[in-house]
């Protein structure tokens, strides 16, 4: 998957930014006793959220459910 981000940015790029959003998004989780990592994972996946949207809006890669649930979510 990496060799693919190197490729072809348009596409890899966001794939990478998504597995990354849901790791850190389940790690927050998994550190919820513990505030600080809470934060940071929980921070980082938001931030990956919104770079995710962003670049498909820019790639012309957005599709009409993804555009609902960034309604839904913010």
């Amino acid at each position: 998957m990496l060799l693919i981000a190197l490729v072809h940015p348009a596409c890899a790029r966001r794939d990478g930014c998504r597995y990354v959003r849901i790791i850190a998004g389940l790690a927050a989780f998994w550190f919820c006793e513990e505030w600080k990592l809470f934060f940071w994972c929980y921070w980082l996946s938001y931030f990956l959220d919104c770079f995710d949207g962003a670049a498909a809006r820019k790639f012309n890669q957005a599709t009409r459910f993804g555009q609902m649930l960034d309604m839904v979510r913010r």
